[in-house]
C-alpha cells in the first residue's frame, strides 16, 4: 500500500522532489541545512516563495546565479588572485628575507614590526573608515578572521601568514555571504578531503592557486577530473614528497 503523504505541497513548490513527511518550513530548513551552510535570515520565506525545486536546480548550476555582491567582497582580499610566485615575491619568508639582508631572523623581524607599527598610523590617519572597520571586526574577538584580514590590509602585513589569513577569512566570508551555497559546500568538503598541511614548506603560498583552481573549479565536476588534478598539483606534490 502506497505511503499516503502527510502534507498536501504544491507542485510548484516541491515539482519531483520526493518529499513525503515534511511541511514546506521543515523541507527548505532540510535542504539548507544539508545543501548549504544552514538558513540565514529570509532565507527560509525566500525559498519557498520561490519553489524548493528550482531553488535546488539554481544550486546545481552555480554559474546562473548572480553573486556579484559576494565578488564585491573579496576585492580587500588581494593574495586571492595571485600567483604563487607573486606570493613568494611579495609576502616573502622572514628567515630567507634576513639571510639575504645579512640580518638575524630576530632582527629582521623586529624591524618588520616596527615598520608595520609606522604603516598602521599611517594608515589608520589617511584611511579611518577601515581603521574603524577593524575595530569594529575586533570586537567580535581575537579569532575573528575578518578582523585579522582588516588588520593585515590595514598594516599592509608583507609576511606569509598573511596569505593563509586572508585565505581562511575568504573561506567564512563565501560560507555566510554567497548567494551559490551548494558550490562552498562542495568547495568546503573537497578542499577538506584532498588537503595538504599549510605550514610545510612552501605550500602556504600554494594554497590561493589550490583553492582557486583545482578544488574550487572541480568542485561541482567530475570527481576523476577533480582527483587527477589534486595529483597534479604542486601543492599536493609537494605535501605528499611526489616532488622528489
Amino acid at each position: 500500500k502506497p505511503v499516503e503523504p502527510a502534507h498536501n505541497l504544491s507542485k510548484a513548490f516541491k515539482g519531483k522532489l520526493p518529499i513525503t513527511d515534511l511541511n514546506e518550513e521543515e523541507a527548505v530548513i532540510h535542504a539548507l541545512n544539508r545543501l548549504a551552510f544552514g538558513p540565514r535570515p529570509g532565507d527560509v520565506e525566500r525559498i519557498r516563495a520561490m519553489g524548493l525545486e528550482k531553488w535546488i536546480q539554481q544550486q546545481l548550476r552555480p554559474e546562473s546565479i548572480d553573486d556579484s555582491a559576494m565578488a564585491k567582497r573579496l576585492v580587500q582580499y588581494s593574495t586571492l588572485a595571485k600567483s604563487t610566485s607573486q606570493l613568494m615575491d611579495e609576502y616573502p619568508n622572514p628567515a630567507i628575507e634576513a639571510a639575504k639582508r645579512g640580518m638575524s631572523p630576530e632582527e629582521y623581524r623586529k624591524q618588520l614590526q616596527e615598520q608595520q607599527r609606522e604603516q598602521t598610523r599611517q594608515a589608520m590617519m589617511q584611511n579611518p573608515e577601515l581603521a574603524a572597520e577593524a575595530r569594529r571586526a575586533r570586537q567580535g574577538g581575537a579569532d575573528n578572521p575578518n578582523a585579522q584580514a582588516l588588520r593585515m590590509e590595514l598594516v599592509n602585513d608583507k609576511s606569509p601568514r598573511r596569505v593563509v589569513g586572508e585565505l581562511s577569512a575568504a573561506k567564512l566570508t563565501r560560507a555566510i555571504y554567497s548567494e551559490r551555497q551548494l558550490q562552498e559546500v562542495m568547495a568546503d568538503f573537497w578542499f577538506n578531503h584532498f588537503n595538504v598541511f599549510a605550514q610545510k614548506g612552501p605550500v602556504n603560498f600554494m594554497l590561493p592557486a589550490y583553492e582557486r583552481d583545482i578544488i574550487r573549479r572541480h568542485a561541482m565536476g567530475k570527481f576523476g577530473d577533480l582527483l587527477s588534478a589534486t595529483a597534479k598539483s604542486p601543492a599536493m606534490l609537494f605535501y605528499l614528497d611526489n616532488w622528489q
